[in-house]
């Protein structure tokens, strides 16, 4: 373990015995700071809560990645298999998964741009918490998921449902004149969509 004033890291080269060993880090950082943050893990699950980043990176090859109340400037969370959810004020979010689901809760409280990507699992972004004054630009595109938006204050641009590609461009009233919005763009191959 190597402890900084400008970083910390944890690894091993020792070789285990994997079947048998299992690893839980907690680590408690003081509220007041912006943090720049890395993390990664093989199969682990990944949590970060409470706290502020300038700029942030978790992976996880077969964990879940879960972010709660963090407000960051820029975040990228990527997981093999592993669910990601993230519930916060992110400025720039782009979150992907090869088979795990997507959920996304944003909170308007500046402009924000989310972009999501998954193989196989679904996609849910919640904009129940959204001020009605936020302009929220939606792009969804999904080859054989469904796609769900249910809002009732959007102007369609596209609305494309074939079977084997269903593609949902929209925007609120006044979008282009709000002073903050919200981007948001999903992508999946098989997952369905649901934007709420």
């Amino acid at each position: 373990m190597t402890a900084t004033e400008t970083g910390f890291q944890l690894e091993t080269d020792r070789r285990f015995d994997w079947s048998d060993l299992a690893v839980h880090v907690t680590l408690f950082l003081p509220k007041g700071h912006t943090y720049h943050l890395e993390t990664r893990t093989g199969n682990g699950n990944i949590r970060i809560e409470g706290i502020d980043l300038d700029d942030g990176t978790a992976k996880s090859g077969n964990g879940r990645i879960t972010v709660l109340d963090v407000a960051a400037d820029r975040l990228y969370l990527k997981s093999g298999n592993g669910s990601v959810d993230v519930e916060g004020d992110v400025a720039d979010l782009e979150a992907t998964t090869g088979n795990g689901s997507l959920r996304v809760v944003p909170l308007g409280r500046r402009s924000e741009r989310i972009q999501l990507k998954t193989g196989n699992g679904p996609a849910a972004i919640d904009t129940g918490r959204l001020s009605r004054a936020v302009g929220v630009f939606i792009d969804a595109h999904t080859g054989m998921g469904s796609v769900s938006v249910n809002r009732s204050d959007l102007v369609y641009e596209l609305d494309e449902r074939n079977i084997g590609y269903k593609h949902v461009i929209a925007h609120t009233e006044g979008y282009d004149r709000a002073e903050q919005k919200v981007d948001i763009r999903v992508r999946t191959g098989l997952g369905s969509i649901s934007v709420e």
